[in-house]
């Protein structure tokens, strides 16, 4: 192996170390100037008392039950407006059904109920005048006004033919104008109280009860007679006894 060369003493120069330049170091100093300043370290946190991880955990826990039970009564009532929802339509339909029976049966007993029905009213229709008449024999003096109103002078002979208890309040209420048109005022023992027949040579004109209760009861398509007192009757069947007042 060849050996390196030799290099004399005196041909060498005086050794110095590297160092940077003036210039070099002008623009380190310069870019350790411009960079910004580190961060400073973050503060550690403190660290959590037991105290303060349970209050954190009850929170959790109460708001968890809070919510389950927001869920719960929101999924309750749901339930709860569905299944009455449910049950009112079934009460519906029950009802409906319900009404629907009652107006068949009443379509089907229409016919009898209404006829006894009528019947009905009849017969307390008839109670109730005939008891008013006698309570208030006053109502026949309208009937005597509209009689006397369709002929106020009539021919004579002109009778006018009243129950007995009538005559005499028609006598005392009514008895001057009677007289001034020409009336003659006979107790006909045959008329029932509160009904009256007038008589002239034109015609008669019955007013009677049974005859008004007749024309009532055929309207309503009855044929129902006149509940007549046992005086009238018993005086009818005797012959009927006429008087002048």
């Amino acid at each position: 192996m060849p050996r390196p060369p030799i290099i004399p003493r005196d041909t060498l120069v005086e050794y110095q170390p590297w160092e940077p330049t003036d210039f070099e170091r002008q623009a380190a100093q310069a870019a350790a100037q411009a960079a910004p300043p580190p961060p400073p370290p973050e503060p550690e946190e403190p660290p959590i008392s037991e105290e303060e991880w349970q209050a954190a955990l009850d929170a959790e826990l109460a708001n968890a039950r809070d919510e389950g039970r927001r869920d719960g009564f929101a999924q309750g009532f749901q339930d709860g407006f569905e299944q009455g929802r449910r049950q009112g339509e079934e009460d519906s339909k029950h009802i409906a059904a319900l009404m629907q029976s009652v107006r068949d049966a009443i379509d089907q007993l229409n016919g009898s109920v209404a006829e006894e029905l009528v019947d009905l009213a009849l017969q307390l229709a008839q109670q109730f005048l005939h008891g008013a008449l006698h309570a208030q024999p006053e109502r026949i003096l309208p009937l005597i006004r509209e009689v006397l109103g369709d002929a106020p002078t009539a021919p004579a002979p002109a009778m006018l033919r009243v129950h007995a208890d009538d005559a005499e309040l028609i006598r005392q209420t009514l008895g001057t104008e009677l007289a001034a048109a020409g009336w003659t005022l006979i107790v006909d023992a045959a008329i029932e109280r509160g009904g009256c027949r007038v008589q002239t040579r034109f015609g008669e004109t019955d007013a009677t009860l049974q005859t008004r209760w007749a024309e009532l009861t055929r309207a309503l398509g009855r044929d129902t007679a006149w509940l007549a007192s046992e005086r009238a009757e018993a005086e009818r069947v005797a012959g009927g006894a006429l008087h002048v007042a």
